[in-house]
């Protein structure tokens, strides 16, 4: 008896950690799936950015300034500007010395774009800086989509790339310089994290307070981001709340 309950045992514990490395494997295929979905959107993207800057290299025009890189739109400059405020150590300021200026549409952005300051992407280089935020940001964005397929075979999550980098104006958006990769890899932390505490609700009749603090957090990244999201994280507070008055 006691050896066939040992036989048993091992069975049990070759079987699941046989699902691990499935589920290892088949996660890392989707990583590398959607990896390969970002560089192909990044590199037609920034190519054709490189492209534009070339043919303006060649206009004999006095007041045309050429760059190796730069940013497709004005917008892109203002936070370029905040995150080297934040670098030279003036956070919120557009130019050192002038105070506090609202002039910016993210406040968390420009701080991760400080980051590049010091690693060396300094003047034009730092939209290479951007870029890289950009694909990072892009990617964990695809990743957190795969919870959206949660309660369905999961094949049909490898229509989340094409889908999602499908869309030409959003690829442009995400790949321009501005804060719009960024928010929607914070949103899709809120939405995992979201979703983890609502599962676990369901599973154990309660919702735990650090899975709470968590989504809080998340939500706070989501508001400083984009402030205007507030009825976003509305609507992930309300579906949380409503289960724990209940209980």
């Amino acid at each position: 008896m006691l050896g066939a309950s040992r036989q048993e045992y091992r069975r049990s514990v070759a079987k699941h950690f046989r699902r691990l490395w499935l589920l290892d494997l088949e996660s890392a295929l989707f990583a590398f799936y959607a990896g390969v979905w970002v560089l192909l959107v990044a590199c037609l993207f920034y190519g054709s950015l490189r492209y534009q800057l070339f043919l303006s290299a060649v206009r004999p025009d006095p007041y045309l300034s050429v760059n190796d890189w730069s940013a497709p739109l004005d917008d892109v400059f203002i936070h370029f500007d905040f995150a080297r405020s934040i670098a030279r150590g003036h956070p919120f300021e557009w130019s050192r010395g002038n105070g506090y200026s609202s002039g910016g549409t993210s406040l968390l952005y420009p701080f991760v774009l400080a980051l590049g300051y010091p690693l060396g992407f300094r003047g034009g280089r730092i939209m290479e800086f951007a870029a890289i935020v950009a694909c990072t940001c892009t990617f964990a964005t695809l990743l957190g989509s795969r919870r959206l397929f949660r309660s369905l075979p999961k094949w049909t999550a490898y229509f989340a790339p094409p889908i999602f980098l499908g869309v030409g104006a959003l690829d442009w958006s995400l790949m321009s310089g501005m804060e719009v990769a960024f928010f929607l890899s914070i949103w899709a932390l809120v939405l995992v994290v979201w979703d983890d505490v609502l599962e676990n609700s369901k599973s154990s009749g309660r919702v735990e307070t650090r899975g709470v603090a968590a989504l809080g957090i998340a939500n706070g990244l989501l508001v400083a981001t984009r402030p205007e999201v507030f009825v976003i994280v509305a609507v992930f507070v309300v579906t949380v709340a409503l289960p724990l008055r209940q209980n």
